[in-house]
């Protein structure tokens, strides 16, 4: 264990801990711990767990100010919200009673989507023992479907285009 760490839990009761939770996300957050009293550096339990350095190091902080229980977090905080609480209700409005946006009659409302579907010529064989990798030729040929839709939220019409 590294110097300046006291470890209040031990490991092995870290571990019952580890394999007793059935949240992903609070599994990572406990992972995070173990690994950091186990001497880990911060550097590398990010590249480990695949996290920013930032996110470790504010799982630690949380850790060491508060112990487990403010790991624990009733819902996932999410992505910032981009409308203020008075444009998602005027959103509303215009959505559910199409009044006039900006002295300009709403003809329609639309919901756009699209994605990207690619076709990599999938080898059959793509699992081989470690060192036992066999190269198999591809020819650069990276082709794919571009598909897009839109639905007319008022009669629930819907557009389809492909593009190849």
């Amino acid at each position: 264990m590294s110097k300046g760490r006291s470890s209040t839990i031990p490991s092995s009761a870290m571990r019952k801990i580890l394999k007793a939770t059935n949240d992903i996300r609070l599994y990572v957050h406990y992972q995070c711990i173990h690994l950091y009293l186990s001497g880990e550096s911060r550097n590398r339990i990010a590249e480990i767990l695949i996290l920013n350095l930032e996110t470790i190091g504010n799982y630690i902080q949380a850790y060491c100010s508060e112990g487990l229980e403010r790991l624990f977090m009733d819902h996932s905080p999410g992505r910032p919200r981009r409308l203020t609480p008075e444009q998602e209700q005027e959103l509303c409005q215009v959505i559910v009673n199409k009044k006039k946006l900006h002295h300009h009659e709403i003809a329609r409302i639309l919901f756009e989507d699209e994605c990207m579907i690619r076709d990599y010529q999938a080898l059959s064989n793509t699992w081989f023992p470690t060192g036992q990798q066999k190269r198999t030729l591809t020819y650069g040929q990276h082709r794919g479907a571009k598909l897009m839709d839109t639905i007319d939220y008022e009669t629930g019409e819907i557009y389809v285009e492909v593009i190849f």
